[in-house]
């Protein structure tokens, strides 16, 4: 974000502030080298010399690296999730997912409604999640472990 003292293109010192990090910062590095002060009489690098595109290009991949971190961090949590779900819990909610009523899961595991219900409370609990869309939409495209 360029402050309202930018002068970029033109002679003069600019203030930056790269996300919300403040403006205060002095150490600018550029192809691995620190960014000398533009003036001797004024001790500040001068960011005029760099040009305002690669400005936006680098606070855009400082973002996809942002987003991608939570990414990462999200599959984590869900894989630690999966890994402490017992083999029935597991059974229920590859059930649940597909879209069958507690009474068929129960039909089909041999076990009764009650217990169902049980099971997809934990799964649920365990997975940080409020219904079976929400399960279903956080497994999407998941190979679970078995």
């Amino acid at each position: 974000d360029m402050g309202t003292t930018s002068t970029n293109g033109t002679a003069g010192a600019a203030n930056v502030d790269l996300r919300g990090l403040g403006s205060k910062r002095t150490l600018v590095m550029i192809d691995g080298k620190r960014l000398q002060p533009g003036d001797p009489l004024i001790p500040v690098p001068d960011l005029n010399v760099i040009p305002s595109a690669l400005v936006d290009r680098v606070e855009l991949a400082l973002q996809a690296s942002a987003q991608a971190l939570l990414l990462r961090r999200a599959q984590r949590a869900r894989s630690r999730a999966l890994a402490e779900l017992t083999e029935r819990e597991r059974d229920v909610m590859r059930l649940v997912i597909a879209g069958r009523p507690n009474k068929l899961i129960a039909e089909e595991l041999e076990i009764s409604v009650r217990t169902v219900e049980v099971h997809r409370a934990r799964v649920f609990e365990k997975m940080d999640v409020k219904s079976a869309v929400e399960l279903a939409n956080l497994m999407r495209d998941v190979e679970e472990p078995r």
